[in-house]
């Protein structure tokens, strides 16, 4: 890529569902089906399919939201699989549901702010064409290799921190569905470390199962990999370009082990209004 690719109604409060969520049947977790890194796609459905999703809560107070303050109470403890999140019952209602700006990110990383962002959008600039990837119509490096690539910056999550002492800001929440945005209910939530560890959840609003993500952001490429962080489904890894989760609507791959990756899109939720009850912080 060089240096620089252009590149229901009431929830539960707290997580800890099953050990694994079936996201459209079968064995594995199957997000989605088939290989459809080229789907022919109906752009006007598409979009009312997103506002429909982001409307669903746009009137949905924190209460009734996953990831509120209570969500993440101290009291109550998921295990190891969970340990990032752990503290987050420290920050404010609404925390969680907060988008980022690419500027803060200037003086967030411990490394030197980068220049500019690069863009990732998968399909367009980002191509996967016989078995190679593509990106800017230059070969980049074969489709086993970037999945290779995407599996080693989830799982580059540095080691020895002290979990409570690590600052985190939100990226927010966003649906994630097929490049039709089908509403399926699913939803991730991220944050993001001064370190670049990436620490969040795998939320399905339909059945309320849940599920603990974890990953990298890459300092050269920018590239943001996370896969589950309970030990299931290792060879299942969703990415995307840090610049895309500043985004209100972004594409990202998840790729199904070596052999299968889908283009897929991120929808970001909308925040609750602020508590009045509680000042903004």
């Amino acid at each position: 890529m060089g240096d620089r690719p252009n590149v229901g109604d009431r929830l539960p409060n707290r997580p800890g569902g099953g050990d694994g969520i079936n996201i459209g049947g079968g064995d594995k977790v199957n997000i989605g089906g088939g290989d459809r890194n080229n789907i022919n796609v109906n752009i006007g459905n598409r979009e009312n399919n997103i506002n429909n999703i982001r409307n669903k809560w746009t009137n949905i107070d924190h209460d009734r939201r996953p990831f509120n303050r209570d969500w993440w109470d101290g009291g109550y403890h998921h295990g190891h699989d969970w340990h990032w999140h752990n503290s987050w019952n420290r920050y404010p209602n609404g925390w969680c549901w907060r988008p980022a700006a690419w500027a803060a990110f200037g003086t967030w990383f411990t490394w030197a702010a980068w220049p500019q962002p690069y863009t990732y959008d998968y399909g367009t600039t980002v191509v996967y064409r016989d078995n190679y990837v593509y990106v800017n119509d230059q070969q980049y490096a074969s489709a086993d290799q970037y999945y290779t690539q995407a599996v080693n910056i989830a799982e580059s999550v540095p080691e020895n921190l002290d979990e409570e002492k690590v600052e985190w800001m939100p990226l927010g929440v966003f649906a994630i569905a097929e490049e039709s945005a089908t509403d399926t209910g699913m939803m991730v939530q991220l944050a993001v470390s001064k370190e670049g560890i990436i620490a969040g959840t795998f939320y399905n609003d339909i059945t309320g199962e849940d599920r603990p993500l974890q990953g990298m952001v890459d300092q050269k490429t920018q590239r943001a990999a996370w896969q589950f962080a309970d030990g299931k489904n290792q060879d299942i890894v969703m990415e995307t370009g840090i610049y895309n989760l500043t985004k209100d609507e972004a594409t990202a791959l998840v790729h199904f082990g070596e052999k299968e990756t889908q283009t897929w899109l991120m929808v970001r939720l909308p925040e609750p209004e602020q508590d009045s009850s509680q000042p903004a912080q």
